[in-house]
């Protein structure tokens, strides 16, 4: 008798013990990170206009500085380098958000149709109560390649 109940004390120890001892791994479905509501679909309409070759859309949301470094002549360069190299933009999905005093940073891992992952890092500002786009980056192997 006393076998049996020292042998159930033990089993529900390890019942109690052993769950916490796993380690839980974050799913695509468990967000680990929050970008404000509006940081999702300005980069996808960037992205967007980017691949259909429409800078009037691509530069709707610059702010003051990335207007001045972004003409529509350098999209076209932009525009003809990133469809040779990546393909066309198909899907996004939400990796990491920095956020600062002035500036929230935002980073996701887009799909196109000639690369599988480009890390697509977007900046934004507020000025004023306005939210406006300071920079955007694409990165992935395939831009580094000749």
């Amino acid at each position: 008798m006393r076998n049996i109940v020292f042998t159930a004390v033990v089993v529900m120890l390890l019942i109690a013990v052993l769950p916490g001892c796993g380690k839980s791994e974050p799913t695509e479905t468990t967000p680990t990170v929050t970008a404000p509501a509006f940081a999702q679909s300005i980069t996808e309409a960037m992205l967007k206009a980017l691949s259909a070759g429409d800078y009037q859309s691509y530069s709707l949301y610059f702010d003051q500085d990335m207007a001045a470094r972004n003409s529509e002549e350098l999209f076209g360069s932009f525009k003809d380098f990133y469809s040779k190299k990546i393909g066309t933009y198909v899907s996004l999905v939400l990796s990491d958000v920095k956020v600062e005093s002035d500036k929230t940073t935002v980073v996701y891992k887009a799909k196109y149709t000639m690369a599988d992952e480009v890390t697509v890092t977007i900046v934004f500002t507020r000025s004023g109560g306005t939210v406006g786009v300071d920079d955007l980056i694409l990165n992935s192997p395939e831009l580094w390649q000749h």
